[in-house]
C-alpha cells in the first residue's frame, strides 16, 4: 500500500490531492493542516469523487501518527506574507514544529518540501526530522526550469519535452539560469530575451491570479511518482550539495530513496560565480534562524 502524507492544504496542497486522488499514484493520503473545517471539507470533497474516480483511494485526516506508515509526505505549509524577511522567520518556526511532529510519528519515508523559502526550510525540516540528507528535499528551482523550457519550446517551436536546461542556486531571489545546461545554443541577445520572457510570464501569473499552483504542483507529482515507482528521474531541485555544505537548486537524480544521485556539472566561470552567489545568500538566511 502506498501512502502519501499532504501537510498544508493550501492551493497547492489541495491540488496535489486531487491529482494524487485522480492519478492513482498512491492508495492512500493523509491530509493535515492547522484549519481542521478545511482539511475535513478537502477530504469529504475527494471522497466525493470516488463513485466517478478511475482509482479507490482512502483518506485520512488529522491523524499525524498515520504518516509514520507513509511513504512520502509533501510539505507544503507555508504562510504567504509580503515580506520576505516575515516568511522566513513565520515559515522556519513552522517548519521545526512540523518537522517534531513528523519525527515523533516514526515517520522513515522521503519528504519533499515546496514551501518557501524553499532551500531554507528543506534545511530546517532534515535537521528537526533527523532524517538522512537524500531522503529530505524541496522543489526548489524545479518550476523555475519548467518555465524557461517552456519559453525555449515556443521560442524554437519544439515539444517542451525535447528542451533541457535548468535553473539553479537559490529559489527565490538569486536563482540563475546555467545556460550551459541548456540543450540548444543562443546568443547572448536571445538568451537575455529568453529570460526576460520567462520573468514576466511569472509575473502575470502572480498578478492575474495572486498564486501558482498547477505548474508547481504538477512538477511535485513528478517528484513524487519518481520516489514512488523508483523512476530515477533527472531534474532539478533543492538537494543536499555537499561540496557546499547547504541545500539549493542543483541537478539530481531522484528514486525510492529520495536523492539517489546528485550530478556533476561543468559550469562555466560566472555560472560558478553565481552559484556561489547563491550559496551566500542561503548560508546568511541560516544564520537568521539559527
Amino acid at each position: 500500500m502506498r501512502r502519501v502524507g499532504i501537510i498544508g492544504l493550501g492551493n497547492v496542497g489541495a491540488t496535489a490531492a486531487f491529482n494524487l486522488f485522480t492519478h492513482g499514484y498512491c492508495d492512500e493520503i493523509v491530509l493535515l493542516d492547522v484549519n481542521e473545517a478545511k482539511m475535513q471539507a478537502e477530504a469529504i470533497d475527494l471522497l466525493d469523487t470516488l463513485p466517478v474516480n478511475e482509482h479507490e483511494v482512502k483518506v485520512y485526516y488529522g491523524d499525524w501518527d498515520k504518516l509514520g506508515e507513509a511513504d512520502v509526505i509533501i510539505a507544503g505549509f507555508g504562510v504567504k506574507v509580503t515580506s520576505s524577511s516575515e516568511e522566513l522567520a513565520i515559515n522556519s518556526r513552522n517548519a521545526r514544529s512540523v518537522g517534531e511532529k513528523i519525527k515523533a510519528s516514526g515517520f522513515n519515508g522521503v519528504i519533499i518540501n515546496i514551501a518557501n523559502p524553499c532551500d531554507v526550510i528543506t534545511t530546517v525540516l532534515q535537521r528537526t526530522t533527523e532524517l538522512p540528507k537524500n531522503r529530505v528535499f524541496g522543489i526548489g528551482t524545479m518550476l523555475d526550469s519548467v518555465r524557461l523550457r517552456r519559453v525555449i519550446s515556443e521560442k524554437l517551436k519544439l515539444n517542451s519535452k525535447q528542451i533541457g536546461g535548468f535553473v539553479l542556486g537559490e529559489h527565490g531571489l538569486c536563482d540563475f539560469i546555467a545556460w550551459s545546461t541548456v540543450n540548444h545554443d543562443f546568443s547572448e541577445n536571445e538568451q537575455a530575451e529568453i529570460a526576460k520572457q520567462a520573468k514576466e510570464n511569472a509575473e502575470k501569473l502572480i498578478g492575474g491570479k495572486g498564486f501558482t499552483n498547477w505548474a508547481v504542483t504538477s512538477a511535485a507529482m513528478e517528484l513524487v511518482r519518481s520516489v514512488l515507482t523508483d523512476e530515477h528521474f533527472y531534474t532539478v531541485c533543492s538537494v543536499y550539495v555537499e561540496e557546499y555544505g547547504i541545500y539549493l537548486g542543483f541537478p539530481a537524480v531522484i528514486g525510492k530513496h529520495g536523492v539517489e544521485k546528485i550530478a556533476q556539472l561543468s559550469l562555466s566561470s560566472d555560472e560558478e560565480l553565481r552559484l556561489q552567489e547563491a550559496v551566500a545568500l542561503i548560508k546568511e538566511h541560516l544564520t537568521k534562524i539559527d
